[in-house]
């Protein structure tokens, strides 16, 4: 409103000024609680649908939102800790859909997993 008053009117107002402010204010809150609704609910909607099959003998100990970027992508999906692997699935919505399994046994696996410690955390509005 402030930029539209000087591009068409060439002057600014006092008026103006506080009516821009006050709008900016309540339509950036407003929007910004319709839009965080609305991806979370898309969110957890894209996670329910996203099925990680286990092998017979495998115990699935977490499972949560994640991205995987590939390349400049970054690919959103659920990952699923298990007794045996570490495993990401990607959602329908991504230009690069894929499922990638790292063995938590591989002699390849750079990293060991103290299943006692593990822990979930919520993202922290800040």
């Amino acid at each position: 409103m402030i930029i539209s008053n000087l591009i068409f009117r060439g002057k600014m107002e006092t008026e103006s000024i506080f009516a821009g402010i006050v709008s900016g204010l309540f339509f950036g809150l407003f929007f910004r609680k319709i839009f965080t609704s609305t991806y979370k609910r898309l969110g957890e909607k894209q996670l329910k649908q996203i099925v990680i099959i286990l092998d017979e003998d495998e115990e699935l100990i977490k499972e949560a939102g994640a991205n995987h970027f590939k390349g400049k992508e970054a690919v959103g999906g659920k990952l699923a800790l298990t007794n045996k692997r570490l495993v990401f699935k990607s959602h329908k919505l991504n230009l690069q859909n894929h499922e990638q399994s790292f063995s938590i046994s591989s002699s390849r696996c750079a990293f060991r997993v103290d299943y006692t410690d593990i822990q979930y955390q919520k993202h922290v509005k800040s």
